[in-house]
């Protein structure tokens, strides 16, 4: 009797568990549908836009955008995957932040990333990332950006 007991209960959990499984892989692949990766085209364009929209000795401002993978911004920067991994701290290469910005040099040697209110400049030229003192351009841009969100939301009060 109890072996007859404990097929059923197998069976019981063994059923329950593909149930979960099949509901689990469901909900991950119509969330997942939603998301389409940028291409490296759409961000270049991005990118050259910002260039064509700054002076020439000014850093170039990049902020991630929905859809934008690291391996896309690194080919669209000449930066290396490994290198953007180091300098925004990321945990998984697959998961990036929407709306980190960087900083790069004119001729990206320099990459600079917000940490919480601070920016961090990094010297990505060689193989070892090394973190360096942050380029007065890059400072004087995020002193306009900051400008122009307490104007916008003093605009909204």
């Amino acid at each position: 009797m109890t072996i007859r007991n404990n097929k059923f209960i197998k069976a019981g959990l063994t059923l329950s568990a593909a149930g979960l499984m099949f509901l689990a892989n469901d909900t991950e692949a119509s969330a997942s549908s939603n998301w389409a990766p940028r291409t490296v085209l759409e961000i270049e364009e991005d990118i050259n836009e910002a260039k064509a929209n700054s002076d020439e000795d000014e850093t170039l401002e990049y902020t991630f955008q929905w859809g934008d993978t690291l391996w896309g911004v690194s080919q669209a920067t000449d930066v290396s995957v490994d290198k953007l991994v180091k300098v925004n701290d990321i945990d998984n290469r697959s998961l990036i932040q929407v709306g980190n910005t960087v900083y790069l040099s004119k001729d990206s040697s320099v990459i600079s990333v917000e940490k919480e209110e601070d920016v961090v400049s990094y010297d990505v030229s060689t193989d070892d990332v090394k973190e360096t003192e942050t380029p007065d351009e890059v400072k004087e841009a995020k002193k306009e950006k900051q400008a122009a969100a307490e104007k916008a939301a003093a605009e909204k009060a």
